[in-house]
């Protein structure tokens, strides 16, 4: 059994597909392979034992190109802050009313389950969403791309 994308397997809603399946050989593959909840390690039982593994600084020369790594922090404008705080007031709200933390992969469970029974529900993930696609697609970040870019004209992007 091949699992592509490996690292979802110890999830909760994903491990029982190996811990089910009869498969004598396995093969995991992942570009992502550590987990912020450390549940990777599980991975050995699941799968098997990691038998190969690269880093991104190994590859520079052959596969990659020379990187940095270098948070760059970027401003919301005032109307995406706006409504990214209104979202998310929304959004938590609806969270302390149904006792509902999203510091586990259970209290995320929990929060779409509930999303699903009620208007007020809905209306709760779809603001979760709204302020998830502000932090992650502002125009800020395009425009901070672009001038990376422009100071390095004529490299490879």
């Amino acid at each position: 059994m091949v699992f592509d994308e490996v690292h979802h397997l110890p999830s909760e809603f994903y491990r029982s597909i190996a811990e089910d399946s009869l498969a004598p050989y396995r093969l995991g593959l992942t570009a992502t392979l550590e987990r912020s909840d450390g549940k990777h390690a599980d991975l050995a039982a699941l799968v098997g034992p990691t038998v190969y593994q690269k880093h991104p600084e190994e590859l520079v020369g052959d596969v990659l190109a020379a990187f940095q790594i270098r948070p760059i922090l970027v401003e919301l404008s005032q109307e995406e802050r706006n409504t990214y705080e209104r979202a998310l007031e929304e959004r938590n709200q609806f969270l302390h009313s149904q006792r509902i933390g999203l510091g586990s992969l259970q209290g995320w469970n929990r929060f779409v389950m509930c999303s699903a029974r009620t208007a007020e529900g809905r209306r709760a993930m779809q603001a979760h969403q709204q302020a998830r696609r502000i932090a992650l697609a502002t125009p800020a970040k395009l425009r901070a791309l672009g001038d990376i870019l422009a100071k390095h004209p004529g490299e490879k992007p």
